[in-house]
């Protein structure tokens, strides 16, 4: 009887979302394997077949969760389930803003989601700069949780242009920029 050998699971599972739609996967080599990319859950569903690292995974939802394992194969043997890697896709960025409600001191920000999921916090800056290089104030910022594509600025100095500017944040944290 002849017994295979055990395969090595990958090592080194890690992912970077490249696009809104899009994930590239990446891990440690097994001496002379292929490779089955699986989800993280329960039945770890076939992704892919990987001739080898790294694998754009496209297709994806913008500002979305994928966890992902990776397989080894050897000489027909597959290997154990490497540890898991999760990621969000990055999110969109929203659309130009459109003010309205202008007053010398406030006016009010709207802009279209761009296919934003409804929980994906936005951040609201201002700026006399249009560069936003200097003077840039954040009275939104993403740790006040906006999810909304409308809000209100106030306390603004009378007679001076403002810029505006609006970025998204995935569930990883990373802002469009």
């Amino acid at each position: 009887m002849t017994v295979a050998a055990a395969v090595p699971a990958p090592t080194g599972l890690g992912a970077m979302a490249t696009t809104p739609t899009s994930i590239n996967w990446t891990w440690g080599l097994v001496s002379g394997a292929t490779y089955t990319l699986r989800a993280a859950s329960a039945p770890a569903v076939i992704v892919a077949g990987v001739a080898s690292p790294p694998w754009l995974e496209t297709g994806l939802q913008t500002n979305v969760a994928y966890g992902r394992v990776v397989t080894a194969w050897v000489a027909g043997v597959e290997s154990a389930l490497s540890a898991s890697a999760t990621v969000y896709t990055q999110a969109n960025m929203p659309a130009t803003p459109a003010i309205t409600n202008a007053s010398s001191t406030s006016f009010t920000v709207t802009w279209l989601t761009v296919g934003n999921p409804n929980y994906t916090p936005y951040e609201l800056s201002i700026s006399t700069d249009p560069t936003f290089s200097v003077n840039v104030a954040t009275p939104v910022p993403f740790a006040a949780n906006l999810t909304a594509n409308t809000t209100n600025v106030a306390g603004l100095s009378p007679a001076m242009p403002y810029s505006v500017r609006v970025r998204a944040q995935n569930g990883d944290a990373v802002p469009t920029m």
